[in-house]
Order: C-alpha cells, then structure tokens, then sequence
C-alpha cells in the first residue's frame, strides 16, 4: 500500500529533542545550471605523474611483411641428449629375397588328418563359364604312379580286419507288428500328458472385425460358467447380436457356429456406453444356456440348447 502521512502533528518532547535541539532549516538556493565553456589556455604545468613516469616518443612501427620459409641447408651435428643414452645402430642392408619357382611334389598325400576328420570337404557344383570348357572336358593333371608303402600312426593302433565275401546277399526280414498292447506308464507320459483328439473345442462369442473371444476353453470340464461384459459399436444402437460359435481359429469366420440371438430394447446411446453382460452356463450334460443382460435397464434375453432345437424365453423355436 502507498504510504500516506498522518494529519496529527506530535507536539510532545523526546529524550532525543532534549539533547539535540532542532535548528532552523533555511530554503535551499536555487542552483543554476551554467554550460560548460572549455578553457583556450593550455596546461603547462608539471604533476606528480609527470615527474616520475616522463613520457617517451613513440617511433612510428614498420609495416610488417611475411617472409617465406627457407629450409636451413646446415645440418644439425652436435650431440643430443637422446643421441648420449640411446645411440642410434647401424642397419645393414638385406639381401634381396630369392624367389624360387614352385615344384609340386609327385608323392601324393594319402593318409588322414586331424583337418580332414574334423571337417568332411563337401562337393563343389561345376559351373560353365562362357568361353571355358567344362570341367568335365578340361585336361586334368595325371595321378601319381607312387604308392604311400610306409606304415602311419592311425595303422599302427587300428589294424585292417580281413572283409569276407558273402555268397549270398543278406535279407532283411519283413516286420511284423506285435499283437501286444503296451499298457505300461513311461516318464515321457507321466511328464507330458497327451490330449484328446475328440476334445471339445473352445466355445466364444463373435465380436467386432470378424474376431473370436474365447469364454469356455477346451480343457474346461463341464459344469462351468464364464461371464462377460460387452457393448454397442455404434451411435444409437438399439440391437445387439450374440453369435456363440466353437472352434480353433481366432477367427470367427472360420469356426462353426451353434446359435444366435439378439437383444432389443437397448436405450439410445454412444457407441461403447452400454454395458451388456453376457453368461455362457454348461451344465453337467455339455448342454449350453447364454443369456445377455442390460446392465442399465435390467432387460435379459436366455437361449437355452435342449436337444437339437434352441429355445428361446419368448418361446420361439430355432433350428440349430
């Protein structure tokens, strides 16, 4: 807030009125303000600067002009520091390297490596090239006349055994199933439990972009119950359908279908505001009851598999 002086004057006295008496104030002059006018005459005088520090000329400076750069032909021949503790050795000249042309040996390796066992070379595919003759056709070096007569390590520790001949050619005999069952219980059982084939397939609901929600998986044995909660796709739906289809695929396409029904009197609404509870009920017999269910108005519709008809609360009758 601005500060605003008060009206009421103080006409008491104070310890400090008491020893320090007020004196008069006298009105201020009025200060007139002149220009400056610089003085023509110079100052000649010395001061202390002056007497101490003299003031010296400055020579006007020389254009400075780059010279280039001349390598020095003197060569450095004095004795460093690194030439006193490491001094420099003489390198001989190497003989010129003697290129010897390259003669193939005519004995030919026949024994066995550690390589060779380790890694089987495999075939390489003969490839025609334009202007050379295939491989087939192409003249091929002569083999060697020279036998390996000499006895290695591997003929040492693993003597050759005689091979004899067979007069007759070995005959495999045809198999024959046995009549035995095994009715015996393996680890590869106890640990991994085999499924039935003639299994149930999972039972849904078709939704939106032709897609498969499961409710009842396979592997449920009845009595079971799954429930779950659904709503519209669009602005202002009134009617819902409920596919219940079975299968394995994800989608609903491409399973078999077991009913439909549909739910009416849905309150107009946004598309996903409606909440519509949907039960799948199996009892012990593997007979199926579904029934939706308006969450806001309460409003159901049941459909009942009894048999090979589908009955309806209203009493409708439908083929499955």
């Amino acid at each position: 807030r601005p500060y605003t002086p008060a009206h009421v004057r103080f006409e008491a006295s104070t310890t400090t009125a008491d020893h320090f008496p007020a004196h008069s104030i006298e009105s201020p002059r009025r200060v007139v303000t002149k220009a400056l006018t610089p003085s023509a005459a110079k100052f000649v005088a010395t001061t202390t600067s002056a007497d101490h520090f003299p003031a010296h000329p400055i020579s006007p400076s020389k254009p400075y002009v780059v010279k280039p750069y001349n390598n020095v032909p003197l060569r450095f021949e004095a004795e460093t520091t690194n030439q006193a503790f490491y001094k420099s050795h003489e390198v001989s000249p190497a003989p010129p390297p003697l290129h010897r042309p390259y003669t193939p040996t005519a004995v030919r390796f026949s024994a066995t490596t550690t390589n060779r066992d380790t890694f089987v070379a495999h075939q390489l595919p003969e490839r025609e090239m334009p202007g050379h003759r295939p491989a087939s056709a192409a003249r091929r070096a002569p083999a060697s006349p020279l036998k390996f007569e000499a006895e290695t390590t591997n003929q040492a520790f693993f003597k050759p055994h005689d091979v004899r001949s067979v007069s007759s050619p070995l005959r495999a005999p045809s198999y024959k199933p046995s009549a035995i069952r095994f009715d015996a219980t393996t680890t590869m059982k106890d640990a991994f439990k085999g499924h039935d084939a003639r299994a149930r397939p999972p039972i849904g609901i078709a939704v939106a972009d032709d897609g498969f929600l499961v409710m009842v998986h396979a592997a449920v044995e009845p009595p079971t119950r799954a429930s779950k909660v659904f709503t519209t796709t669009e602005d202002g739906q009134s009617v819902v359908a409920v596919r219940i289809l079975q299968g394995w695929s994800r989608l609903a396409s491409e399973n078999e279908p077991v009913g439909v029904f549909e739910m009416r009197g849905i309150p107009p609404a946004s598309g996903g505001t409606p909440q519509i509870v949907v039960t799948l009920q199996l009892d012990e017999r593997g007979r199926m009851m579904v029934e939706a269910r308006d969450v806001n108005t309460g409003r159901h519709e049941e459909w009942r598999q009894a048999g090979g008809h589908v009955v309806l609360t209203d009493g409708e009758q439908q083929q499955q």
